[in-house]
């Protein structure tokens, strides 16, 4: 049985003025919508999911990390520590031949 290794992820989540929700992984600086905060986090899964996959696929896993800028970060660091943050984890594991990996993606609703 291979180890996993894992791949953290930070999302931020918010509202939109339209009812949307907009999911945004700070280190790939990738984002994804939905009608509810679960669906954007399980729609930007599935992106984060994709982008690896075509990473390893296409040995440039160096492409990977791409992180969000700076006011994204400060963001999530206010969230951190205010009240008012709500946390959820999704975890999806992709396996190759070489390795498994496990990507937990850490959600702060804004």
């Amino acid at each position: 049985m291979k180890l996993a290794l894992p791949i953290n992820l930070n999302t931020v989540i918010e509202c939109q003025a339209d009812g949307r929700y907009l999911a945004h992984c700070l280190q790939l600086d990738l984002v994804a919508y939905g009608n509810s905060p679960e669906t954007a986090a399980s729609e930007l899964l599935e992106v984060i999911d994709i982008q690896f996959r075509t990473c390893l696929q296409n040995d440039n896993v160096s492409h990977f990390y791409h992180p969000a800028p700076q006011e994204a970060w400060v963001k999530l660091g206010t969230l951190l520590i205010g009240p008012s943050s709500i946390t959820s984890e999704s975890t999806r594991t992709v396996s190759t031949s070489a390795a498994t990996y496990d990507i937990r993606q850490f959600c702060y609703y804004a």
